[in-house]
């Protein structure tokens, strides 16, 4: 009887595993906007995308701040995600001796992070690829959470849902956590970043509404 129920377990968790992948490399539904209910299959998981503003000027706003020439500043969705294009993005390895071995099957290609503000949330997504062994296929990462004041000071992003493919993987509270630190660590390694994570940790006042946050630094004194 243990050995039956031994194998019954392991069936179990085999074929759960291959359900999670299955739905893992689905593809997910890109929109501009929020759907009719009624024009949605059942479970079908979908985003709606960032805009993007190309004629803003990101860049003076971005060094004023890191120059320390402005305490507050109104970040809008689309200049959000210009600076996102230009900034976070992890490329696939371009040294053979990076991506040659066993590890370079499993380097990471992600593309920049879309952003979308909404009222007190923020949607983040990316693309995902593992270049070396599943060329052709592209996993998609949906993360909502929101900004909340930490408790050494400053604000930090709390993941709060989410999904990769089609698997609401962002909703169980380990795998949410631990999915979301794996991928910032990507592009926190990916580019000169540091100054971003300074910033939140002295960040006084971070509010969101619909397509665009305030930020507000602490004064130094």
């Amino acid at each position: 009887m243990g050995g039956v129920l031994f194998i019954g377990f392991l069936s179990l968790l085999f074929g759960g595993m291959l359900g999670v992948c299955s739905l893992i490399s689905q593809p997910v539904r890109v929109l501009t906007q929020e759907p009719e209910p009624d024009l949605l299959a059942p479970g079908e998981v979908y985003f709606i995308r960032g805009d993007r503003n190309i004629r803003s000027p990101w860049r003076a706003k971005e060094e004023a701040w890191k120059a320390r020439q402005v305490n507050r500043l109104i970040v809008t969705e689309g200049e959000l995600n210009l600076w996102s294009e230009n900034r976070l993005v992890v490329a696939e390895p371009k040294d053979e001796e990076e991506s040659s071995g066993w590890g370079g099957n499993f380097q990471l290609s992600l593309t920049a992070v879309n952003f979308r503000i909404m009222e007190e949330q923020v949607q983040m997504v990316t693309d995902l690829k593992l270049p070396a062994l599943l060329p052709n296929t592209t996993f998609t990462y949906k993360v909502v959470g929101r900004f909340a004041p930490d408790a050494e000071g400053g604000y930090v992003f709390i993941p709060e849902e989410g999904t990769l493919g089609q698997a609401p993987l962002g909703n169980v509270p380990v795998v949410r956590e631990l999915l979301f630190g794996f991928l910032r660590r990507q592009f926190e390694k990916a580019g000169e970043l540091e100054w971003v994570a300074e910033s939140f940790a002295e960040m006084d006042v971070l509010e969101t509404t619909p397509g665009r946050m305030v930020m507000q630094r602490k004064e130094r004194g």
